[in-house]
């Protein structure tokens, strides 16, 4: 049966920072040298992480970096009134990880999953991390999109399982509903603090 964990601890019984406890998990689930996409990439700080941790044979960068003029996203990092440049950002990402992008191992796509994710072929995939479009059409939207695209025994791991922030239920509202409508294909198989993993049954 699942535990399900609100808050996350090291063994000294001190809370577990969230990039401390995604990196725990990637560790656990993730296989070295895997072929992972990132979801909602902002400022490339966890692409670091996993090239640091995995040392992925291919990673996947996914983000529109758009700023976008839509009222249901005016407490978001994305809206068109926030103070980031997301033009700039996406420039300091491709600087970022140029010696990566020259070898092939990383490769940035700036658009919508439902531009980018359809072109990859299917179960090719041994991880996603989703952290973009909070909402749930969003969220639900990755993924669906991401499912057909995943190894058998691949995982899911989604950012932000939590409520009432700006997104409201949506990530958790999405997850619950794609659960639903794959109850025989996957299963959550870890869940803490304000991460979830969920697993493709093989």
């Amino acid at each position: 049966m699942l535990r399900w964990r609100q808050n996350a601890t090291n063994l000294d019984g001190k809370k577990m920072t969230n990039r401390h406890l995604r990196a725990k998990l990637v560790n656990q689930f993730v296989p070295k040298g895997a072929t992972v996409v990132e979801v909602g990439v902002f400022r490339g700080d966890f692409s670091f992480e996993l090239l640091e941790i995995i040392s992925p044979e291919k990673l996947h960068l996914i983000d529109p970096w758009k700023n976008l003029d839509d009222p249901t996203l005016s407490d978001s990092w994305y809206h068109v009134e926030s103070k980031h440049d997301m033009d700039a950002i996406h420039a300091s990402v491709c600087h970022r990880f140029a010696s990566e992008i020259e070898t092939g191992q990383v490769e940035i796509q700036r658009g919508k999953t439902q531009d980018v994710l359809p072109g990859l072929p299917d179960t090719s995939l041994d991880f996603a991390y989703v952290d973009g479009d909070h909402r749930f059409e969003g969220v639900l939207l990755d993924l669906d999109l991401l499912a057909p695209k995943m190894k058998p025994g691949a995982t899911i791991m989604l950012d932000d399982y939590v409520l009432g922030r700006w997104w409201g239920d949506g990530v958790v509202r999405a997850l619950n509903v794609f659960l639903g409508k794959q109850a025989h294909g996957w299963i959550i198989i870890r869940a803490v603090g304000n991460q979830v993993v969920i697993k493709k049954r093989g």
